[in-house]
């Protein structure tokens, strides 16, 4: 029987839910300034017809780093579940994983000389 992994998925799932609500209300609120922004844009030349598209500038100031930090949050708390098998892809110790003792550097001890190129 496999143990479950130490993770905790409640937090997970928490900190995925609530970035994806986020981006998802920021959406809505950009797809309402781009709709009032094209309804204005098919009438007369009003002088405040630019506010939805310097609020749509500031939505996007506002979401940029604040979307990206709780998705960052989310993805650091994703679990992770590595296999048993290291053949099968698993995190390897290299020094473990060769059998005799390391050589020393050939072209720095002179046993091979180095190439040529000038």
């Amino acid at each position: 029987m496999v143990s479950p992994p130490p993770i905790d998925r409640v937090a997970y799932l928490r900190l995925r839910r609530r970035a994806r609500v986020a981006s998802g209300s920021f959406l809505l609120v950009g797809a309402r300034l781009l709709y009032v922004m094209g309804r204005l844009a098919g009438g007369p030349v009003r002088p405040l017809a630019v506010i939805p598209f310097l609020a749509l500038v500031a939505l996007a100031a506002l979401a940029w780093p604040l979307l990206r930090g709780m998705w960052a949050r989310s993805f650091a708390a994703r679990p992770v579940t590595l296999r048993l098998d290291p053949e099968s892809g698993a995190l390897v110790d290299p020094a473990a994983a060769t059998q005799d003792e390391p050589r020393r550097h050939q072209a720095f001890t002179g046993e091979v000389r180095p190439p040529r190129r000038w």
